[in-house]
């Protein structure tokens, strides 16, 4: 059984809030490395979630997310990837993208209702090392699409 992919994404939406309430949610994690990515010519700034805490946490929480911010997931390994909704409080849009940082496919994440459901769960359909959250929408009213390459705007800092 291919559970082992499912390793701590599943584990990333099923902690708790640790304590906020969607009024005390920070719009940026305080803990997050943020960096200006270019995707496609649109520049977007992304909060880095790339240790197993911020992973986890991803987007919980969040009251908003402005229009041109997002959270970039980097993996170590290519991979499928697994993600849900369960204690997200705002709609996303969510791109994959494989080891060259192309983007591979889109999926909308519409607001899960109840957090005494299981959420539905949103899977990668190619191997991944990279999936960047945004505002629902955000990828068709920018008109990226897959093919679509992201590069760190800052190449001094750029993750290898």
């Amino acid at each position: 059984m291919k559970t082992a992919y499912f390793f701590s994404l599943a584990c990333i939406f099923l902690s708790s809030l640790n304590g906020l309430s969607k009024t005390e949610a920070p719009p940026f994690s305080q803990e997050c490395i943020k960096k200006t990515i270019c995707l496609d010519g649109h520049h977007l700034i992304a909060e880095i979630a790339d240790t197993p805490e911020l992973l986890e946490k991803g987007l919980m929480g969040r009251p908003y997310l402005d229009k041109d911010h997002g959270m970039l997931f980097v993996f170590k390994k290519p991979q499928i990837l697994y993600f849900w909704m369960k204690n997200t409080l705002i709609p996303l849009s969510i791109g994959f993208f494989d080891e060259s940082k192309q983007l591979t496919e889109i999926l909308d994440m519409p607001l899960h209702e109840s957090n005494h459901d299981r959420a539905p769960i949103f899977k990668s359909k190619h191997l991944s090392c990279y999936a960047l959250e945004v505002p629902a929408g955000w990828f068709d009213d920018n008109k990226v699409y897959p093919g679509a390459k992201f590069s760190f705007h800052d190449q001094k800092n750029r993750l290898e």
